[in-house]
């Protein structure tokens, strides 16, 4: 069964790291999704980077950053740049200028604006996993836990 990881803020740079650490290779991910991600993070607890993550990914990210998020994820940052050409060609940035970090988890759900957006972001969610699992072709063994 393919699986595409979803992280929120601190969640998202979970998301990354597991997406480049050879002991998930076994299992089924084909993708990740960031939302309001804080790859920043590498640098707090490893003295790594955005970059230093981006550079072990093994599958395609989708990146849904707020407009107050790290710029290196957005459309035109480093961190796509990075995964583009490490050939995760379906890797893609989503930026939300108009809202601000924690939004799709902690936002409103009576202002219109930001109820749009999070719709807007589901909509991308969903369009990104059916894009991944177009590449996905079934094993003959399941992973054991």
């Amino acid at each position: 069964m393919p699986i595409v990881l979803i992280g929120f803020c601190f969640g998202g740079w979970v998301v990354g790291k597991a997406s480049g650490e050879d002991a998930f290779r076994r299992f089924n991910i084909i993708g990740g999704i960031n939302c309001h991600p804080s790859w920043l993070v590498e640098g707090y607890f490893h003295c790594g980077s955005e970059k230093s993550v981006a550079d072990r990914v093994n599958y395609p990210q989708l990146f849904l950053p707020a407009g107050n998020d790290s710029k290196n994820l957005f459309t035109d940052g480093k961190i796509p740049k990075i995964l583009h050409a490490n050939g995760l060609h379906k890797t893609k940035s989503v930026v939300f200028e108009d809202m601000i970090h924690g939004w799709i988890a902690r936002g409103c759900g009576g202002d219109r604006k930001i109820q749009d957006a999070q719709k807007k972001a589901l909509d991308e969610s969903c369009s990104f996993i059916k894009s991944v699992l177009q590449d996905w072709k079934p094993t003959k063994t399941l992973a054991t836990i």
